[in-house]
């Protein structure tokens, strides 16, 4: 091989690494994606983290944008074809309540 490339696979880290990863690196003042990269490296945070390398910036990219608007829009999650006398046959949030019936208490709604 003329010019190795290292491969890094994307998926050996969880979300909640990921998202750790950058919680930390903003608390520490760590804003930039290439450096929180650099932040990862680090063997407190890898050790915190249960990392087993470096996280890509690229990796981060990634994350972020399927947990943004875009994937919001992609799952719709909660939304079912309701009532609506406006918009007929369009998706709707129908309103969700957890109750406990123990304590007869209303716990989210």
């Amino acid at each position: 091989m003329v010019f190795p490339t290292p491969w890094y696979n994307s998926l050996k880290f969880n979300n909640v690494q990921v998202l750790f990863s950058i919680v930390l690196a903003n608390i520490s003042g760590v804003h930039r994606l290439n450096a929180i990269e650099n932040f990862t490296k680090d063997p407190l945070v890898s050790h915190l983290l249960s990392l087993p390398g470096k996280i890509e910036d690229s990796t981060f990219k990634d994350r972020l944008l399927k947990l943004g608007a875009y994937g919001a829009i992609l799952l719709q999650e909660g939304a079912a074809v309701g009532y609506n006398p406006q918009k007929k046959g369009a998706p709707c949030y129908h309103p969700l309540l957890c109750y406990c019936s123990e304590m007869k208490l209303l716990i989210n709604s």
